[in-house]
């Protein structure tokens, strides 16, 4: 019978990294099925890989089983019970297929072994894809990785590395010769302490002088040295918990006092009076303080690096607590358990919430069912606001109130505060902010910030520096400062109740006698907040009722309480302008907003030299103010029109101006012809005169509107201005209907502008003679006012002339609108700016109250007289053209 022929191998095994990369190094597709040692290999497709490999004959295509627990290169696909299939080619990998699918296997074969000759020929190039499983898991160990190290970053945050305090311990020679070392050593590994480093040695001479060197006056020095030095001794390095700060004090308590004898009596379980035998013969030594242990280390072990310990970094909080209405009756019993905490009391305020208030701080909790309930409570009786500071204080006092639930808490944590002090509600009697956010909202709701102004007294300047390290722990803001010697004047401010008690005038010689130091707090309740950190005005009452308080701590007594502060807002505001010359502005966040006030200065306030940026008070006020009226009356000169026809409180003779006859000329001719321009376009509009009463209300109404448009100063051509008036003449040629009317009115003007001119003439002629003053510092509205600003005329028959001149040129003028003319004349004042339609009609009022001769128009006429002037170019062409 004939022998079967033994099957041949479809699959390579590989189980270890070396035949892995030897498979890689080898021609042609490789399918390779990776499995995990505990399941096995894919069975289920082992016929079809062979029914492949036998219908196509292709010797490039192989097949491989691969452990992934054994091989370096599939550790991404440890623990994976799942088939997964890699293709690979060239060492690189090309497909990838998860699952047992037996027509994608194939599919995937055909066409990745059509590709490999393809790459082989030349014609493609080989393409290495990535398994999206393992890229996610690379992804995802990433992420790990990335959020472990966040972690520690935030350890490492709240945590510093320090080095831990270590104490030197010398077992001296008597103890080491007897053979008491290790039992001396046992029994300080028993007490907790740790041994760091141990060497047994003799202290060379220059060792132990220097280790005694404190005792180098004493009659053993020599004995003690020769002792020490005398044999073998065993040094230690010990601390003691994880940071060591209590090592060197405990382990003095552990050997006892120095003397044998004393120890024997006062410790007798102690290493002294165990091991010891008389006098400096103790058996062992230690250091006596932390700084000493620190000198012995580096003397006796220089290359001995201290172990460090992570510890905690401060993180110093602010939260609110609230002690509910139910409760108030026990706030004392609450309070005094609040102190136990560790935590600072900065601010504490008793109140009685009104409805609104209590809806507004809890507005958050509205849309619950137990929010009516809350705010009845809250607003049931007074309750008490309290600030609470210190290392993690927010995470410390939420601890310490247990849970919401008063049941829970009673039930889970009956030490809480919500346990041990309850109310008739059931509902829990407590509030704590949950986290900084909410704690600098609420704070500020009860809390707002403040400024108070604080004084370090001169007595006291030497410890300035830990006061204001106080000052800062306690959460304020120094957001001024200055030192100065404290005057007389500013006493009465900083005491105004003090003055006639017994102390004050020690106080005063106190304040007087050298520099103190002023500083503006700012804080939530700062006011209030300060005073209770001060303490008791006597420093005696101060250590009784509050210990840690600046007054108890480096006050003397009344007159000499080391610190002092406001009483009230408006006792601070009136101590910053004391001290500080100004009332200081703040910004929200209680800094200082502005530049820093100018403190040489104040110092001279405050001496009583005030300066003229300090508001005087009483009768000084008044003349300040005078003061003050008069330089804003100076500045006024440059823009006030008529300002040179106001009265002069002072003459001066050397200064009189003087008006030229071709300025009085040239300011006559300008006048008259506005005057007769504007009359006859007055004419023109109304049909008919105006009635005197109405000339006065016309007059008022334009005199206020050259006052207002009197400041408005901006600088016009004069050429401009002709411009304007050769356009008011156009406008203002009447109709031909009109031709007999307005000549007729002319006709009348005329007569009763010769008379006024005759006697403006002879007032001017009279104060033109010599011995005659300066009128330009009369009243507004005077007749030499008047008079002053018009040209000398010898004739009537010129202005009857120039009336005529004006009558000519408005006959031959055919214009619907005969009125419109008014309003767009423009005249230009005596700085040259050129004023408002306002300004025309005023010129117009006045000079028709001058033809009707009313007094009460003298008043506004010279509000519109030109300012002489030496006359310019364009002056001579609006004067021939007039002409």
């Amino acid at each position: 019978m004939a022998r079967k022929k033994q099957e041949i191998q479809l699959q390579r095994e590989i189980e270890t990294q070396e035949e892995w990369e030897e498979v890689m190094a080898m021609e042609g597709l490789w399918l390779i099925d990776v499995y995990q040692e505990w399941c096995g290999p894919c069975q289920a497709l082992v016929g079809n890989f062979r029914r492949l490999k036998n219908e196509l004959g292709d010797n490039l295509l192989n097949f491989a089983i691969a452990k992934a627990d054994t091989i370096d290169a599939l550790e991404k696909y440890r623990g994976r019970c799942e088939p997964t299939f890699l293709f690979y080619a060239g060492g690189i990998l090309t497909a990838y297929i998860h699952g047992a699918n037996a027509p994608k296997v194939q599919r995937v074969i055909t066409e990745q072994l059509a590709y490999e000759h393809k790459v082989l020929e030349g014609t493609a190039d080989r393409k290495e894809v990535k398994d999206p499983v393992i890229t996610r898991l690379q992804e995802i160990e990433s992420e790990r990785l990335e959020e472990e190290e966040a972690k520690q970053l935030a350890l490492a945050a709240k945590f510093e590395k320090k080095e831990k305090m270590v104490t030197v311990a010398i077992i001296k020679p008597d103890a080491v010769v007897q053979g008491k070392a290790e039992e001396i050593m046992a029994l300080i590994i028993e007490q907790g302490f740790e041994i760091l480093t141990k060497e047994t040695r003799e202290i060379t001479q220059e060792e132990a002088e220097a280790l005694y060197a404190h005792l180098d006056n004493e009659s053993y020095y020599d004995d003690i040295i020769k002792f020490i030095t005398s044999g073998p001794s065993v040094l230690l390095v010990l601390t003691l918990g994880q940071s060591g700060d209590t090592a060197v004090d405990f382990f003095k308590m552990l050997i006892g006092p120095k003397e044998v004898e004393a120890a024997k009596e006062e410790n007798p379980n102690c290493i002294r009076a165990l091991f010891g035998e008389k006098g400096y013969q103790n058996a062992i030594h230690g250091s006596d303080s932390n700084e000493a242990a620190l000198r012995e280390l580096a003397l006796l072990f220089p290359n001995f690096t201290v172990p460090t310990y992570m510890k905690k970094r401060l993180n110093i909080q602010k939260t609110l607590a609230i002690i509910k209405p139910e409760v108030y009756s026990k706030k004392d019993d609450i309070i005094a358990a609040i102190k136990q905490l560790n935590l600072n009391i900065t601010m504490m305020k008793e109140i009685h919430l009104t409805k609104e208030q209590a809806a507004e701080f809890y507005k958050e909790h509205e849309q619950f069912g137990f929010f009516d309930a809350l705010i009845d409570l809250m607003i049931s009786g007074p309750m008490i606001a309290l600030g609470l500071v210190g290392d993690e204080a927010i995470t410390v006092w939420r601890e310490k109130l247990g849970p919401d639930n008063v049941d829970e808490a009673i039930e889970k944590a009956p030490k809480s505060f919500r346990a041990r002090f309850t109310g008739a509600s059931g509902m829990n009697q407590f509030h704590g902010s949950i986290s900084e956010e909410a704690a600098a909202k609420e704070i500020a709701f009860f809390f707002p910030i403040e400024q108070t102004v604080a004084m370090i007294k001169s007595n006291a300047m030497a410890h300035k520096d830990e006061i204001i390290e106080y000052i800062i722990n306690s959460g304020y803001k120094i957001a001024a400062q200055t030192e100065l010697v404290v005057s007389i004047s500013l006493m009465s401010v900083l005491y105004p109740n003090v003055a006639g008690m017994d102390h004050f005038d020690e106080l005063t010689n106190t304040l007087t006698s050298g520099p103190s130091l002023f500083m503006v707090l700012s804080r939530e309740d700062a006011i209030n907040g300060w005073r209770r950190d001060m303490g008791d005005a006597d420093p005696a009452q101060a250590k009784e009722e509050n210990p840690t308080s600046l007054r108890a701590l480096y006050g003397t007594d009344i007159a000499n309480n080391a610190v002092h502060g406001s009483a009230s807002a408006e006792h601070a505001r009136e101590e910053m302008i004391a001290v500080f010359g100004e009332a200081l502005s703040f910004n929200e966040d209680g800094t200082l907003r502005g530049d820093e006030p100018k403190l040489d200065e104040t110092a001279m306030v405050i001496e009583g030299e005030r300066n003229e940026e300090v508001e005087p008070e009483g009768e000084n006020k008044s003349e300040h103010q005078e003061v003050h009226h008069e330089q804003s009356d100076e500045h006024q000169k440059d823009v006030t029109p008529d300002e040179h026809d106001q009265p002069s409180e002072k003459k001066d003779d050397d200064n009189e101006q003087v008006i030229s006859g071709e300025e009085k000329e040239v300011k006559a001719d300008d006048q008259l012809e506005a005057d007769d321009q504007l009359e006859a376009g007055e004419q023109l509009e109304a049909g008919e005169q105006l009635e005197a009463g109405e000339t006065q209300q016309q007059a008022s109404e334009a005199a206020n509107n050259e006052q207002q448009n009197s400041q408005d100063n901006t600088p016009v051509e004069i050429t401009d201005a002709a411009n304007a008036e050769e356009q008011s003449a156009e406008s203002l040629k009447p109709s031909e209907e009109n031709k007999d009317e307005v000549q007729e009115m002319s006709d009348q003007n005329e007569i009763s502008e010769q008379t006024e001119i005759s006697e403006q003439t002879e007032h001017t002629n009279q104060e033109e003679s010599p011995g005659q003053p300066d009128t330009s510092s009369l009243p507004e509205g005077s007749a030499e006012a008047e008079t002053s600003g018009q040209p000398e005329i010898s004739s009537s028959a010129e202005v009857s002339d120039a009336s005529k001149d004006v009558e000519e040129e408005l006959e031959p003028a055919k214009d619907e609108d005969s009125g419109a003319g008014l309003t767009e004349e423009h005249p230009v004042n005596q700085d040259g700016a050129d004023p408002t339609p306002s300004d025309a009609q005023s010129s117009d009022e006045q000079t028709q109250e001058v033809t009707t001769e009313e007094p009460k128009a003298d008043v506004n006429e010279t509000q519109t007289a030109d300012t002489p002037k030496e006359p310019s170019a364009s002056d001579m062409d609006v004067k021939d053209s007039t002409e």
